[in-house]
């Protein structure tokens, strides 16, 4: 909802069953039981967090997020856990964005993003082929193209039509899971 509705709504829904201060006792009882955990994380604030520790700049960020965006429609993704996907993807997103040639592709993890994520390359080395193989799919695929649309505009900086994505870094990482 946009407007959360007051608890006078609430007594008069409840045809004043119960009163406001009833109310409010009862939802306070309610978010102490649920220890104030309303909602899990996603992946997207793993995303900021790992962005803000590797210090990446806005073009990783957002080529990370157009990964995270795509992976949502990937249903063999969902188990992996939000936090995993965020390092993953921003692993792909620095591997695909760097200016230097990579012999290494554990090289660009540094130490700060694996004190920060709590992943190490290798942990993440699958999810990000997967990830790779997902995104060179996703291009083929003439139904799913919404989220490809939204990050080809100049808004998001036009990620999903950047070159590196069809590059050979992506061909090396799609090649290698086969």
């Amino acid at each position: 909802e946009i407007y959360a509705p007051e608890i006078s709504d609430f007594v008069y829904i409840t045809d004043d069953a119960y009163t406001s201060k009833e109310i409010r006792r009862m939802e306070l009882k309610m978010i102490n039981t649920l220890n104030f955990d309303l909602c899990p994380p996603i992946a997207l604030n793993f995303l900021r967090r790992c962005s803000k520790a590797g210090e990446v700049d806005i073009l990783q960020h957002s080529m990370a997020k157009f990964i995270l965006e795509q992976s949502l429609l990937d249903y063999t993704l969902v188990s992996t856990p939000p936090s995993h996907m965020a390092a993953a993807a921003l692993h792909l997103s620095i591997l695909l964005t760097e200016d230097e040639e990579i012999s290494d592709v554990n090289s660009v993890w540094n130490i700060n993003l694996q004190h920060y994520s709590s992943y190490s390359s290798n942990q993440l080395m699958p999810t990000v082929r997967k990830l790779a193989n997902m995104v060179n799919k996703a291009e083929n695929n003439t139904k799913l193209q919404a989220v490809r649309t939204k990050y080809s505009s100049t808004k998001f900086m036009s990620v999903a039509k950047l070159p590196q994505l069809k590059g050979g870094m992506m061909s090396k990482l799609c090649n290698k899971q086969k």
